[in-house]
This record gives structure tokens, C-alpha cells and sequence, in this order.
């Protein structure tokens, strides 16, 4: 296999994805200016590391959060800001998905698949548009019991409490939230396309 592969669409697979990398961290930025455009982009190349030996997404998330907060005492700010990155992200991919389907030549059986990207991205735009709801529930449960008095506890729904005024001031702007979901869409068929690269060079037939 590696024998055979085609080292011009290899290199260009690489190129793409470094694109996609740039792209991922200038969304990021705008979801969290105060730190340096340099700094998030390191962060997001360990982090894409580590979802390599980690599996799912959800400990390269924390390798992103982890590398900013242990340098700042940014700490609500910077998880909000991953959390934020991650549901616009899912946006992205669903309304990639849906234009995908739209010019797929099997549009008309998979309108199903249409319909469920379609209750997703609502879902998600209600979740950064209400956050008070979400916050709140969570607060509420972890003042429910003996344990909630507790120090770690009771910082947590200190973070969460912050957490909430982040995601109200992303969501003030309309403009800045379609913005980044925009550029998300960019990132997400970037990745895509790196994807269909690398499997061409190494003479994999998506067809």
C-alpha cells in the first residue's frame, strides 16, 4: 500500500489539512480573542494529536481547555469557548451534510437523514441561544444534597455561573455566531476533502 501510494496527492492532502487547521483556529479566535492567534494554534495541533491515541473527541477537547487554563485563569471563558467552538462545529457539519445531500443523486431516499441534520442544527442553535436553561438545570443539581456545600462543588457552580455570562455575550452578537458557523462549514468540508486526498494517494476508491 505505501509502495504505491501518490506522493502529489499525498502532499496535497497535507497542504489541505493544514489549511483546515488555520481555518479551525481563526473560528476559535473569534470565539476567544484575548488569546494570541499562535498560541490556539498550538493548542489545536497537540490536541489533534491526542485525538489520535484518544478515543472520541472528547479528550482532545480537554487537551485544548487544559493547555489554555493551565496558563491563564481564564477558566470559564476558555471552557466556554470549547464548548462553543464544538456546538457551532456540529452545526457546520450538519448543514455541509444537508447541502451534500441536496446534490446527491440519492436525495430523495435519504430524506430522512436531511430531516435529522435539520432537528440537529435547531437543537443546537436553541442550546447557544438559551443557555440560562442548560445552566441553571446543571447549578440546580449540584445544589440538590449534603454534598453540595462542599469547596469543589460549590467552584464548580462558580464556573458554571461564568460559563453562562460567556455564552449570553457570544450569543449577543447574531452577526459574529453566523460568522463562525460560516467559517465552521468552511473547516469541516476542508477536512473532508483532506480525507477523500488521502484515501485517493493511498489508492482507496471512495466511489
Amino acid at each position: 500500500l505505501i509502495a504505491n501510494i501518490n506522493l502529489g496527492l499525498y502532499f496535497m492532502n497535507i497542504l489541505v489539512f493544514a489549511a483546515g487547521m488555520l481555518v479551525a483556529t481563526f473560528k476559535w479566535r473569534l470565539i476567544l480573542p484575548v488569546f494570541d492567534f499562535m498560541v490556539l494554534l498550538r493548542s489545536n495541533l497537540i490536541a489533534s494529536y491526542y485525538a489520535l491515541l484518544v478515543p472520541g473527541q472528547v479528550g482532545a477537547e480537554g487537551v485544548k481547555a487544559f493547555r489554555l487554563i493551565n496558563n491563564s485563569d481564564q477558566i470559564a471563558k476558555v471552557s466556554s469557548s470549547v464548548l462553543i467552538d464544538k456546538i457551532t462545529g456540529l452545526i457546520s457539519l450538519m448543514i455541509l451534510g444537508n447541502l451534500g445531500l441536496l446534490f446527491s443523486e440519492y436525495a430523495q431516499k435519504l430524506h430522512l437523514l436531511s430531516l435529522f441534520f435539520s432537528v440537529g442544527i435547531g437543537f443546537a442553535l436553541f442550546v447557544i441561544w438559551t443557555p440560562s436553561l442548560f445552566f441553571q438545570i446543571a447549578q440546580a443539581v449540584l445544589a440538590f444534597g449534603l454534598w453540595s456545600k462542599t469547596r469543589m462543588v460549590m467552584k464548580i457552580r462558580e464556573i458554571l455561573q461564568e460559563c453562562e455570562i460567556s455564552f449570553k455575550q457570544f450569543n449577543n452578537s447574531i452577526t459574529n455566531v453566523l460568522v463562525i458557523i460560516a467559517v465552521g462549514v468552511v473547516y469541516q468540508f476542508l477536512i473532508i476533502f483532506s480525507s477523500y486526498l488521502l484515501a485517493l494517494s493511498l489508492n482507496i476508491h471512495l466511489d
